[in-house]
This record gives structure tokens, sequence and C-alpha cells, in this order.
């Protein structure tokens, strides 16, 4: 029984994919800590390797998991439903930061310019430092993928509804071309040109639907992902043979090396790491574990967006290496708390809820 089907009759969530978003997370932890430039030679190919495939495994499962609409009405109530789930914390994310990152309660209440900007870095929502109509506007942080994330999802859902099967492929890869010319040109409103970009990785995402990824036996699972890595291994090196030049696939910054083939390769990377997971998710004990982090992955990144509110938790060594671990602990702990006062919320909500019933 393939993976669609148990999805159609149990309506459970597939564990490796959990898997996978959970042990991901680690590595976007760090390397968001492996800044460019930093780091001897192995840190810097560490970094290449794995931004390689990091943010594209998120938007391929996004799409694996992702039931596209019937009609239009679903398509709305869709829209309105991954609206809730990752813009509304990004706002909040953008807030927070505000106040903790530029101390804007204590500083700059009355700074016009600042708010420009800042009004500016929420609409183009750039993960990186950009200008728009001769203005500097600056990084929105990490958040841009949660926008791209809405924005591309429902693009591609749109699609999927306007044009069918027959020409989705067709149209995916016209607006991925479009969206990398765009973001070589100009600067979009809220990603527009990275959500058009990834178009390609939505659509294998939701044909690999198809696939039955994790019912093989585990000697054939580990051959599927060494061939993998071994094509996807050759690929990077062509284009990322120095490790001194970022010539890899890097969203954020639109950095699009020798386009499409940095793609092809995203994808090759994403299929070798979740076919890892599939065997991983069959280790009892370290399953468990990232079957919950997975399953909360977006309370994790929230976390993660804001942990330089703690930096000095992280950064007291000048080890790259030792700050990339002690984020990711860091991150891990702030994760725990935040799950267990979730947990208590819902406890009191449900007993207050019962003494409620009971009176009645």
């Amino acid at each position: 029984m393939n993976d669609t089907n148990v999805r159609t009759m149990t309506k459970k969530r597939i564990t490796w994919v959990d898997v996978a978003k959970g042990l991901c997370m680690f590595l976007v932890i760090a390397v968001h800590t492996l800044g460019v430039g930093q780091g001897g030679k192995m840190t810097m190919v560490a970094r290449g390797v794995i931004m390689s495939f990091h943010m594209p495994l998120y938007y391929i499962l996004s799409a694996y998991t992702y039931k596209p609409s019937e009609n239009m009405e679903q398509f709305k109530k869709s829209a309105i439903r991954a609206a809730k789930h990752l813009l509304i914390p990004t706002v909040i994310i953008f807030i927070v930061r505000i106040i903790f990152y530029d101390r804007i309660i204590i500083e700059r209440q009355g700074d016009i310019g600042y708010w420009i900007r800042k009004s500016l870095s929420f609409l183009m929502s750039s993960g990186v430092s950009t200008k728009y109509a001769g203005l500097e506007v600056p990084a929105f942080g990490m958040i841009w993928f949660l926008v791209v994330l809405f924005v591309g999802r429902t693009i591609f859902d749109y699609l999927h509804l306007i044009f069918g099967e027959k020409y989705l492929l067709s149209i995916c890869v016209l607006g991925s071309v479009a969206g990398v010319t765009l973001g070589k040109i100009t600067t979009t409103f809220m990603c527009f040109d990275i959500a058009l970009a990834i178009l390609p990785l939505l659509y294998f995402g939701y044909k690999l639907k198809s696939v039955d990824f994790s019912g093989k036996k585990a000697v054939l699972i580990l051959r599927d992902a060494l061939i993998c890595m071994m094509i996807w291994g050759a690929l990077l090196y062509v284009t990322f043979p120095e490790y001194k030049k970022i010539s890899y696939l890097e969203l954020a910054s639109r950095n699009y090396p020798i386009y499409p083939l940095c793609f092809i390769i995203a994808i090759l990377g994403t299929v070798m790491f979740c076919k890892i997971c599939c065997l991983i998710d069959k280790v009892p004990g370290a399953n468990i574990a990232l079957r919950f982090i997975g399953k909360n992955s977006l309370y994790l990144y929230m976390i993660h967006c804001l942990d330089k509110i703690w930096d000095k938790l992280w950064t007291f060594d000048a080890s790259l290496k030792l700050q990339a671990l002690m984020r990711c602990l860091t991150d891990l702990g702030a994760f725990v708390v935040l799950m267990l006062v979730m947990w208590g919320m819902k406890m009191i909500k449900m007993n207050l809820g019962e003494k409620i019933s009971d009176k009645k």
C-alpha cells in the first residue's frame, strides 16, 4: 500500500515527513549560524551542502501533504486558512523583533524614516536587504520563508484549479522562469518572484504523492538514498566547485546558479534526505522525538526567528561549530518550554469547559 492510500484511508500523519521536517529544522538553525565568509573550508562546504536543499525540502513536503482545491469555494477557504496559519505568525514575529531587536519603545518612536523602511521591509518581505524606488529596504529576516510558502502554495493551488493536470507542469516551469527573471531585475511585493520561482518544487512535491516512498525494505530505501546522494553530490560540485564562492541555491538572496540545475540538485538532495529520514523513522525512540518536533516545526521555526533575543547563550564561544550546536540546543529548550505552556493552557481550557458544562 502506498503513502497516498494510507493518507486517504486512515487520515493519519505521514510519520517520515514529520521526521524529515524535525531533523531538517536543526540543519536550518545550524546553517543560519554558519555565516557567509565565516569559518574554515569544512564550515563553508557544510553551509553550501545544506543550503542546496534545506528550504526547498519544506516547499516540496508542503505540497506533498497539501490537498489541492477542487473548486473556487474550497480555494478561498484554503487561502484564508493558510493565511491564518502562516501570515499571522509572520506578523507576530515581525512585531516582536521590532520591539526586542530594534528597541523601538525606548529609542525610535518618532523616527519617521525608520517606520518607512520597516513598512517597505514588511511589504517586500525580502530575506536580504534590497532597494525599491531608490529607497533602502531592510531585510525582512527569516520570516520571508513563511510569506513565500503562503504566496507560492496559493498560486500553485490556483493554477492547479484553473489549468488542471494536463498543463500544470508547463505553467509551473514558465512561472518559475518568470520568477527567476523578475528577481534579477526588480524587487517584488511579498517575494512574488521567489513564489513563482519555486513552483516546480511544489509541482514535484505534489507528484511525489503517487510514489511509494517508505513502503520498501530498509535495504532498498538505503540503496535509493545512496544513489540520490551520489548524483546530488556530483551535480552540486558542478555549481559549487569553490567553497569560497556562494555558487549554490540560496532562495532568500535570489541566487540560482546554473538554473534550472540548482533546482534539480535541490530535488535530489530532498529525496536523499527524505529517504534517510524514512530509515530514521524506523528507529524506536529517535523517531518519536523527531516526529513531535516535525509536527510542530512551525513553532520551532518561530522560536528560531527570535533567538537573537537570547544570543548570549549561544555566542559565548568563538567556534562556529559550537555556536551552531548551542543555538540548536537553546532553541530546542525554548521550544520545549513553549510546548509545555501551550499544553498547560489547553488543559486549563478543557477544565474550564468541563466546569461550565457541569453547571449547565
